[in-house]
This record gives C-alpha cells, sequence and structure tokens, in this order.
C-alpha cells in the first residue's frame, strides 16, 4: 500500500509503496531555471500551486500495489514547463534505463579504451570526463526518441519508473500544435519527465556531434502517466513495465483488404511517391508538420543494405511475378473466417460482395464514386474521376515498372559494384560524390568499432 509523508528542507512528497521509499518533488520553470512547487502547496494526492501569472497543478491516483497514475499540468501567461522528479535514496546498485537512450553509463570506461580516450559516440551518464560534450551526469531527451517514453531507476531491491505521453495538446494556440515532453535521468538516484522539454545538456545530432539544445515550452498544456514500483525482480523488471507500457499504446492491426490490394498500393507508393523522376532514384521524402505538410524528395537511397534503396529491389521485382496476372484469373485468397465478406450470385450468376444499407458494396466504391488512379507525365500517381465520356488511364503493372527503375536494374547496379581486389561490394549502387569514392557511404566505419 501506499503512505505519504513530507520533508520539509528539500520539499519533497515521501511515498511508501510495495516495499520502495520513493522522493518526489514537482517544478516548474521560469527563465529556463527550474524552481520547486512549494511544500505548503502539496497534498496527499498532488498540488496545487498559484503564481501571479500562472497555475499548476499535479494529481496522484493509486492504481494497485505496484502502479500509481498521475496527470499534472499548468496555464500560464508566458511559456513555462513542468517537472516530475522521483528519487529513490539509500538504494544500493543504482542502474537507469531510457529504453535506446541510457542503459547505466552508457559503459563510459569501455568506450573511453575503445576510443583511445576519445569519449562521445554517445551520451554517457557520468561526472567523468566533464570536458567531453556527452559526458554529464543528467540527461534530458524527446520522450518519443526512446523506445518507450519510459525513464526507470534498477537497484538492488527492484526497479521503479515513471512514463509519460510523448505529447501534449496545447490549448489556446491554433490546431494541431503540441507540446513534446521529455524523460530524464540523474546520478546518483534521480529520475522523471517532464511536461514540455528541453535537451539537456546538449542535443545529441549525430554520434560524436552536439549542437545547440532545443526544446518545447508552451503556456496551456496536460499530461498523464503513471510511477511504477516493482520490488522483487532487479534489473529485468524493467521489461515488465516496457510491456505493460507497450500494451497501451500498441494499436493492432485491423486488416480491411486483400494481401494483393496492400501489394498494389505498396507498389504504386513506390512509382508514385518514393521514385523521384527529376534525378531517377527512389528517395526518401521529407516535409515539417504541421508548417510543412507536403512531401518534398530528401535523399537518394542507393544503399546496398540496411534501409537502402536496395530494400525496394526484391518487392519490385517480385510485383512483376505476383501482381502480373490480372487478379481474376488467381486462384481466390482464403481469409480468415472473421474477414470474409458474405458473398451472394447475382441473377448474371456472378458472384457479388455484401452490400450496405444504401445498396453500394461495403469493401468497394462503386464506379462513379470511386476515383482512379493514374500516374502523371512525370511518374507521379494521381487521382481524378475520369472526364466525361473519357475513361482514366489505368497503368499495368509492367506500365508502371517502366516508368521507374526496376527492381532488377537495382540488382544489376549492385552485382556491378564488385570489387575482384577485395572481394566487397561497393556499399552504394549509385554515386553520391565524384570518382569511385562516390560510391562508398562510410557510414559504419566511423565508430570505433571499426577502426584499427
Amino acid at each position: 500500500m501506499c503512505a505519504h509523508q513530507y520533508k520539509g528542507a528539500d520539499i519533497a512528497m515521501i511515498i511508501h509503496k510495495n516495499g520502495f521509499t520513493m522522493e518526489i518533488k514537482l517544478y516548474y520553470s521560469r527563465n529556463e531555471i527550474w524552481i520547486p512547487v512549494p511544500e505548503e502547496c502539496c497534498t496527499e494526492t498532488g498540488c496545487d500551486f498559484r503564481t501571479k501569472d500562472a497555475r499548476y497543478q499535479a494529481v496522484f491516483e493509486e492504481k494497485g500495489e505496484e502502479e500509481t497514475a498521475f496527470r499534472m499540468g499548468f496555464e500560464a501567461a508566458c511559456d513555462t514547463r513542468m517537472k516530475l522528479e522521483v528519487s529513490l535514496p539509500g538504494e544500493e546498485d543504482y542502474y537507469h534505463v531510457i529504453p535506446c537512450n541510457i542503459y547505466g553509463d552508457n559503459h563510459a570506461e569501455e568506450v573511453r579504451n575503445a576510443h583511445r580516450m576519445r569519449i562521445g559516440e554517445f551520451p554517457l551518464l557520468t561526472r567523468e570526463h566533464p570536458e567531453a560534450a556527452f559526458c554529464s551526469p543528467c540527461w534530458e531527451f524527446r520522450a518519443d526518441r526512446a523506445a518507450m517514453p519510459v525513464s526507470a531507476l534498477c537497484c538492488k531491491k527492484g526497479t521503479a519508473a515513471v512514463s509519460v505521453e510523448p505529447y501534449s495538446e496545447e490549448e489556446g494556440r491554433e490546431d494541431g500544435t503540441y507540446l513534446k515532453n521529455g524523460l530524464f535521468a540523474a546520478l546518483p538516484d534521480s529520475f522523471g519527465v517532464t511536461l514540455g522539454y528541453t535537451n539537456d545538456p546538449v542535443t545529441f545530432l549525430n554520434r560524436s556531434v552536439p549542437a545547440a539544445a532545443t526544446g518545447s515550452r508552451g503556456r496551456k498544456a496536460s499530461v498523464t502517466g503513471r510511477i511504477y514500483t516493482l520490488a522483487g525482480k532487479g534489473r529485468p523488471a524493467i521489461h515488465d513495465i516496457v510491456r505493460r507500457e507497450y500494451e497501451k499504446r500498441h494499436v493492432r492491426p485491423s486488416f480491411r483488404k486483400t494481401f494483393r490490394q496492400a501489394a498494389e498500393a505498396m507498389l504504386d507508393a513506390f512509382c508514385g511517391l518514393n521514385y523521384d523522376p527529376d534525378t531517377g532514384e527512389y528517395t526518401n521524402r521529407k516535409c515539417r508538420p504541421f508548417k510543412e505538410q507536403e512531401l518534398k524528395p530528401w535523399r537518394n537511397v542507393v544503399e546496398i543494405g540496411w534501409t537502402g534503396g536496395a530494400i525496394l529491389a526484391y518487392p519490385l521485382v517480385m510485383s512483376r511475378y505476383l501482381l502480373g496476372v490480372p487478379e481474376d484469373s488467381k486462384p481466390m485468397q482464403v481469409l480468415p473466417e472473421e474477414d470474409k465478406p458474405t458473398q451472394a450470385l447475382s441473377e448474371d450468376g456472378k458472384s457479388t460482395r455484401e452490400l450496405s444499407e444504401d445498396g453500394k458494396s461495403m469493401q468497394e466504391l462503386s464506379e462513379e464514386d470511386e476515383p482512379m488512379q493514374e500516374l502523371s507525365g512525370d511518374g507521379k500517381l494521381t487521382q481524378a474521376l475520369p472526364e466525361e465520356n473519357k475513361p482514366a488511364l489505368v497503368l499495368s503493372v509492367e506500365e508502371k515498372l517502366a516508368r521507374v527503375l526496376s527492381g532488377e536494374e537495382m540488382i544489376d547496379r549492385i552485382v556491378g559494384g564488385y570489387r575482384e581486389e577485395s572481394g566487397f561490394f561497393l556499399d552504394l549502387y549509385a554515386p553520391v560524390g565524384e570518382g569511385l569514392s562516390g560510391r562508398l557511404n562510410g557510414w559504419w566505419t566511423y565508430y570505433g568499432l571499426c577502426r584499427t
């Protein structure tokens, strides 16, 4: 069960739960400085604190022996943030975890030795080497940069953790304005979450490249999360916590299309969205929601592996064989019983799908309502209703593939990059620079494990 008391000088709420003694502190931000919420504003169930131009609130609710739900929020006349900090004083064998970001000190000593005194491929939670940009006793990240939005502290007794929703809609501003929330870990025994975030102490831009801290602040927003206390399981308890959070967020797929329809949609996306006719290559696309919502070509994907363009080669080749035969001449696809459409025979003896109340097919639009897909002159898919007395152009699989770089061509390029003198392939199947080096990416060779 849970019991509360207060620790005067440090302005902390003390919670005894499931064998853990947790100190919980709440802070608000003013001019990038964290200020503790006064003790007299805290109660057993949270806090309610007002300044002349802002109000900060937090509410806690027990959810069984191992979980406590919380909500915190603010309304202010100027941009601000809010922080929930949890500490486990007096425990042994501390080990911080922010999934995919922090695992203990991220093997700081091993990194130092492997890199011959060169610190800084990743953030290191350590007091050692304060001269290095990526060595710090406290790290804060955007919550959506973690594999799961959780900050945990493992110890000999078990594992405690705090989760947070990665985004909070900011009320009172234009639609689609969201705060990005944060996770943090601090030596020796503190961890928690923030409403609004800052990359602290720096932004981890790229491997050993730091950048100025970025952040997100607002004037009216709230967020929910959970405090976990799992005793007796040691570090492995973090797996249980991650699974619980995963179940809260995971949306299981509900199939509404046949496998053929899905494959055709994938081919259309490759040919009409990812293919850039100006460069003759497939590209990543980018936009910047919410201000720039149009996807534009960003970077040609020409690597032979990983997430490179060669990953597209196989489905492009197979689409020629799997989709080249008209659907009405292929065997019927067997669907799970619950997903099968109800079928009946029409007067002419042909199979029809179940009709909705308005007489239209439940899986397909009628011909007059269904937008026809076509490829424009520059190879991009468009949707348009046919002009009067002029049917829209519907391209076959072969016609679509003829307008783009085919999978067979991509494979030929890869094979053409084989180097007999080394026995290796060039890792780019198309140049991104001048000379032979233009076919070398070098991504992995930058890592310490590849250095000799």
